[in-house]
């Protein structure tokens, strides 16, 4: 079984010679992605699990681990976009993106690439790349157009924007060292932040901005170090004899993801506190698992502003009652937002329960839909919500229906049909 013990050296290496190959391609590539500031969402991560290198997702705690490409072709390096609905990733050499469920595979670099990184609004990808005889930094659109080189120098990789877009850090190795530089986010302005004769690169920007996070070889082995965005006060915070890499922060930045050689073993995806304390496993196999890449989560709805109030036929006391075989019973909601009565009416759902009868509980929709109704949707006329329900199916009871905007209940009605 391959092994990544010792793949930063390589990796440092084939950025010098500009010379990426696929024989070596675990153990040569290698980048560390902050997070985009937001709540934290599922980790990607790469994974021989399946016989040879795909694309994984899981959530933050190792569980659901689902293979996203489950392909006989290696695949690299899972970089998700801020809005998390894309993965950049790097197959045969070259950059390429899917959905978040890995479909619509789609090739964006033709001419060389590694190391994706998306700008926090999505519209860029950075992405490191030799095919102008060195590595050096490259930016394009999302899809793949406009390719414009940033750097000029050689043995350049590792680039990530900072949080706001303004400024790029990355790994420089022109003056026979490894040192983490940052610069402008058009490449100018470049600044060393690191000067040491060991190995200092793949760094990674937390997601407010003040610090970074880089891996190095200061302490003989591998291990996870961080800093302030000016370079200043570096502290080592995995102090471990395993090698430690490619560390991740998560999006509301109060953990880092990385993986580990435990015990000299296989690589295994880690998460400790920024300050290095609480390191603990999230995989623990007997298959490498590497890389991890933490996605945004989907923020928490804010509190509705809706309200809906049922209209006549069905009365707002809750008291109506119509016969069981009259056909239709109108259902008619309008709506306020904040208090003030509006007919920019978003789509609603609706939800039938039956409250006393021969079967309490939830009723299915194939048993109150009208031929006039398109599913659970309710239709808008005349700045109202509109549903007519089958009161001869329905049958005798005491029924609720609940109006749903965003899966969120924001008016009922009470009736009887006798």
């Amino acid at each position: 079984m391959r092994r990544l013990r010792n793949l930063a050296v390589p990796f440092v290496r084939a950025v010098v010679l500009g010379a990426l190959t696929a024989a070596v391609a675990l153990t040569t590539h290698s980048v560390l992605y902050g997070a985009y500031p937001g709540p934290n969402g599922p980790i990607y991560f790469s994974s021989n699990r399946s016989g040879n290198y795909d694309l994984w997702r899981m959530n933050a705690d190792g569980s659901d681990a689902v293979n996203l490409t489950n392909s006989s072709i290696d695949e690299f390096d899972p970089q998700p976009s801020p809005d998390g609905t894309r993965v950049a990733y790097r197959l045969n050499g070259d950059i390429w993106v899917i959905h978040s469920d890995g479909s619509a595979a789609t090739q964006l670099t033709t001419l060389g690439g590694d190391e994706p990184y998306w700008s926090p609004d999505g519209s860029k990808i950075l992405f490191s790349s030799a095919r102008d005889g060195a590595a050096d930094i490259y930016l394009m659109n999302a899809d793949g157009s406009l390719q414009t080189r940033l750097t000029f120098g050689g043995g350049r990789g590792s680039p990530q924007f900072s949080p706001d877009g303004s400024r790029i850090v990355y790994t420089n190795t022109d003056g026979g060292t490894y040192e983490i530089h940052v610069m402008n986010a058009d490449g100018t302005n470049d600044v060393q932040l690191t000067n040491h004769p060991a190995y200092d690169f793949l760094p990674s920007f937390s997601p407010d901005g003040t610090r970074i996070a880089w891996m190095t070889q200061r302490d003989g082995n591998f291990e996870i170090y961080v800093m302030n965005a000016d370079g200043s006060n570096p502290v080592n915070l995995t102090n471990s004899p395993d090698d430690d890499s490619h560390p991740d922060w998560s999006p509301d930045g109060t953990l880092i993801a990385f993986h580990s050689h435990v015990g000299g073993g296989d690589a295994e995806i880690m998460v400790m506190n920024p300050d290095g304390t609480n390191a603990h496993p999230v995989t623990l196999d007997s298959t490498i698992d590497a890389r991890p890449r933490w996605a945004r989560g989907l923020p928490t709805p804010p509190p509705s502003t809706y309200a809906a109030t049922v209209q006549p036929p069905i009365s707002t006391a809750g008291n109506s009652v119509f016969r069981a075989n009259r056909g239709v019973v109108p259902v008619k909601f309008t709506l306020s937002d904040d208090g003030a009565p509006t007919c920019d009416l978003p789509a609603a759902t609706i939800s039938v329960t039956r409250t006393a009868g021969t079967v309490v509980g939830e009723v299915n929709q194939s048993e109150y839909a009208h031929p006039s109704d398109n599913g659970i949707n309710f239709r808008i006329s005349d700045c109202q919500y509109v549903y007519s329900l089958s009161a001869s199916s329905l049958g005798t009871g005491t029924y609720r229906v609940d109006i749903r905007i965003d899966n969120s209940v924001v008016g009922s009605a009470m009736f009887a049909l006798h």
